[in-house]
């Protein structure tokens, strides 16, 4: 089959969208990757420099003139029908919505007639980052949702929708021979507007004073002052990449999934990410993380004692984290990498 795929950060080489797009190709399928970024224009500059000079409220009063981000937008839209148009796929799929308009999916669904259209939410269409989405989604033949937790609303504008996590790929996770030198490693964001960065500071804080710990992520500086014990760990105030982040959970006795407050009952996929690694990882809970992992008893949290409960059990226990480490990766292998889900994506739209 001919599969459209968008947004496909190309630049980013491990991003999903890359990885499901891979994996369409190791089933044999003819993929386009779509790119935003590959039809670059002036017009964000042109935006950006008149958000912060006096001719933004000219631009608020005159948008059909003045506003050069949707300028832009309908620019990437143009590009967008026109790859669908020569490349006439058997199936597109959108991740959100991202610079795409809802005009451009009718367009897309009615002018070009697709066979079929496929969206997966994977950021919760309830809050402002998914921009317009709620308006596409009526013209999608099927919704895949990365949490079931957003199901019912996304059902509100279109009822053929499924629960369907994000997965992994081998090629960017994997155990490598490394000694686990560190007791704990945590991978993640800490913006001090967000309330996530609050959260994994808090857990973290409460880390064993003694533990030989390292913490990456932009804005965890800010918290040292709000939570003093981190200045306990050796925290680093910026992002690592996927390479990086690899080496740093092999050499890790324990990592911890904290999830961002937007996830309502879905699963981050750094547990599939860090199973790949053969690193025991305690899970913030949610109701289906046991569900992706049937028969393993994982060491879920909800609270700071819980928390430190099982930092404490496991750091304790070699063999217990071999063992879960290792119960973890088995299922993984055979269940949640991008090629397992891309099967049942298909299964579920009837396309064999």
């Amino acid at each position: 089959m001919r599969i459209h795929i968008s947004n496909c950060y190309k630049k980013t080489k491990y991003h999903y969208s890359n990885l499901t797009a891979q994996a369409f190709k190791d089933l044999g399928h003819d993929v386009f990757e779509f790119d935003s970024e590959d039809y670059s224009s002036s017009r964000l500059k042109i935006d950006k420099a008149i958000r912060r000079s006096p001719f933004f409220l000219l631009a608020k009063k005159n948008p059909e003139i003045f506003d050069f981000r949707q300028k832009h937008r309908h620019f990437i839209n143009k590009h967008w029908l026109e790859t669908i148009k020569n490349f006439k796929p058997d199936l597109t799929l959108t991740f959100n919505s991202g610079w795409l308009s809802y005009e451009a999916v009718k367009a897309a669904r009615g002018n070009l007639r697709v066979p079929k259209m496929v969206c997966w939410v994977v950021d919760n269409p309830t809050v402002s980052a998914a921009e317009e989405l709620p308006n596409f989604l009526p013209y999608y033949d099927t919704v895949f949702s990365t949490d079931p937790g957003w199901i019912p609303f996304i059902k509100f504008f279109n009822n053929n929708a499924f629960y369907l996590p994000l997965a992994t790929s081998d090629i960017a996770y994997k155990s490598i021979n490394s000694e686990r030198d560190l007791d704990f490693s945590f991978v993640g964001s800490f913006y001090p507007q967000d309330p996530a960065g609050f959260l994994r500071a808090l857990f973290i804080s409460n880390l064993p004073v003694d533990s030989r710990a390292e913490i990456y992520g932009p804005g965890i500086d800010y918290f040292k002052n709000i939570y003093p014990k981190l200045k306990n760990f050796n925290c680093h105030d910026k992002s690592i990449g996927v390479d990086e982040v690899n080496k740093l959970w092999n050499r890790s006795k324990l990592t911890a999934v904290i999830y961002h407050p937007q996830v309502v009952s879905g699963t981050s996929p750094r547990i599939f990410d860090a199973a790949l690694a053969k690193t025991p990882q305690i899970i913030q809970y949610t109701s289906t993380a046991s569900e992706l992992f049937p028969g393993v008893n994982l060491p879920l949290f909800n609270s700071v004692p819980e928390f430190t409960a099982h930092i404490d059990y496991y750091l304790s226990r070699p063999n217990e984290r071999e063992e879960l480490a290792e119960a973890m990766f088995e299922i993984t292998k055979k269940k949640h990498l991008f090629s397992h889900r891309i099967k049942t994506m298909l299964e579920l739209l009837d396309l064999r």
